[in-house]
């Protein structure tokens, strides 16, 4: 697969927005044409795609299975884990069992603080580009939340 150029994808994008809406499916459709400089970064051979489309359906099965905390909180009952040894392969387990081993935890802490800091990105350009006072604080509310957690996950692991 070719190295994906983000100047194109920008403007295969900012094409789509014109025209209505960005939605995956839109994506999809513009880079079905051949010629579309998109086309390369899909997978057009419909047995494998079928394949990965169910693999994305069964994740969704899999973390529509929930707990209930002890304090109440509701929350997916089985989590991906790196299996041991190996980079890239995963496995859900019950974080009931994650919470017990060191190495899984802090594999699901760190994949945790991933979500955080994209967040906080999100958060740093909302604060930037926030049009009222009332948005500006909500925002930097929410950035220094996102500090703490990050703090509180680096005595953590």
């Amino acid at each position: 697969m070719p190295r994906l150029n983000i100047d194109d994808l920008s403007s295969e994008l900012e094409k789509l927005d014109e025209q209505g809406g960005i939605t995956p499916e839109a994506v999809v459709g513009v880079a079905s044409d051949p010629n579309n400089v998109l086309h390369a970064h899909f997978e057009w051979d419909d047995a494998k795609a079928g394949h990965a489309h169910r693999v994305q359906q069964a994740r969704h099965l899999i973390k529509r299975v929930k707990i209930t905390t002890p304090a109440g909180s509701t929350t997916p009952r089985y989590v991906s884990v790196r299996i041991a040894g190996d980079e890239g392969d995963r496995v859900y387990e019950p974080i009931e069992r994650v919470v017990l081993d060191q190495s899984k935890w802090s594999f699901v802490i760190g994949e945790t603080l991933a979500v955080v800091d994209d967040a906080s990105v999100k958060i740093e350009v909302l604060t930037e580009l926030a049009a009222n006072p009332g948005q500006v604080d909500i925002a930097r509310s929410m950035k220094r939340a996102c500090f703490d957690l990050r703090e509180m996950a680096s005595n953590a692991v």
